[in-house]
């Protein structure tokens, strides 16, 4: 039996030292490219009106009347509030009985005027008493034009006491009860134009630079059964919420029906072939000087190094992925760890589970 086994053992040591003989191949940690579900997920967001105006009397006065509530669709020229007609009116009678006091004071110093100036050519009155009468004549002069303006505002402002719609829309919020005391310009209610309806989504900051203006999004109702409608994307705004790191994004709802109404809840994902959508470990990338290539599975369990053109960082729970715009199809294997060690052509074991 010793010598049984010691002829196995030296068979097995010729055959391993013999050349040309396999080797085994190492397994590798690799990872199959996919349609990223961080690119691709759904973001919720409200409808909102694309135009939004405030509307505010352009006189001051006392809210009487405020016909409308946050909801209510209203139509061009639809009264909306009235101030206090009353004072209005009480001032307009005030101004109106202020010019008449001023056009009285005019008339009676150039009265004066003209008689002081007739004494001064006869030489009875002094040069200092007619200048005493031209300066009354012009102070009153002056007085009347500030009366007049006075009267001017007042007519103005009895005809600004009534706030109405100025055009279609639905009011989003009213701002004062009547009763309320108002400056000119103080806002009232904020009219929204029905027409232009937008998606309103938050976008995490670093995932909002993956699209350009234009891209296209779908948008589906929060009630089952509705059409899903699509919308381009308007923009994302330049600030950021640093609380939680995300950006505002406006997308343009394209021909919505009636039910997708100011203020409802959406879903909104990324179209279908919308911008970047295939994501790779960062660690799985190599960059040599302007170049950068990822290390891909190719026919016959082969490494090949290919050329790619990575994108923005995507941050994940599981570590940084960066999108991938040219270089890569959804189906690759593409190795993870060890990259710096592969070479062109090298065979490579199965794919660790």
């Amino acid at each position: 039996m010793p010598r049984c086994f010691a002829l196995v053992l030296s068979l097995m040591l010729v055959l391993i030292s013999q050349p040309g003989t396999a080797q085994p191949l190492h397994p590798v940690v690799s990872e199959i490219v996919a349609a990223d579900p961080v690119v691709q997920r759904s973001f919720a967001g409200t409808v909102q009106a694309r135009t939004k105006t405030a509307l505010a009397f352009r006189a001051a006065g006392r809210v009487a009347t405020l016909t409308v509530e946050a909801g209510d669709r209203v139509t061009r020229g639809q009264v909306l509030a009235q101030l206090d007609q009353i004072t209005l009116q009480q001032d307009l009678e005030s101004a109106n009985a202020a010019v008449d006091a001023a056009q009285a004071d005019a008339q009676l110093a150039a009265q004066q005027f003209t008689r002081v100036q007739t004494l001064f050519d006869r030489g009875v009155a002094s040069t200092a008493a007619l200048e005493q009468a031209r300066a009354n004549r012009d102070a009153a002069n002056a007085q009347q034009d500030s009366a007049r303006a006075q009267q001017a505002q007042a007519r103005d402002a009895a005809g600004y006491g009534t706030l109405t719609a100025p055009r279609d829309g639905i009011v989003l919020s009213t701002s004062v009860e009547v009763g309320t005391l108002v400056l000119a310009g103080t806002e009232i209610a904020t009219l929204a134009s029905y027409d232009a309806r937008e998606a309103v989504i938050d976008l995490p900051a670093d995932l909002a630079m993956l699209f350009a203006p234009g891209a296209v999004f779908e948008i589906r109702h929060s009630s089952p059964g509705l059409p899903v409608v699509t919308g381009h994307l308007r923009l994302i705004e330049p600030l950021t919420e640093t609380s939680i790191d995300t950006r505002r994004a406006r997308i343009v709802l394209r021909d919505p029906p009636a039910d997708f109404r100011i203020g409802s809840l959406i879903q909104t994902r990324p179209a279908p072939g919308t911008g970047p959508s295939l994501t790779v470990p960062e660690s799985a990338i190599v960059t040599q000087g302007a170049q950068s290539y990822v290390w891909r599975v190719g026919p016959g369990r082969i490494a090949q190094r290919i050329a790619i053109t990575p994108g923005p960082k995507v941050s994940t729970p599981n570590g940084t992925r960066r999108t991938v715009t040219q270089g890569l199809s959804a189906g690759d294997e593409i190795i993870l760890r060890g990259v710096s060690a592969l070479t062109e052509g090298l065979p490579l074991g199965e794919r660790l589970p």
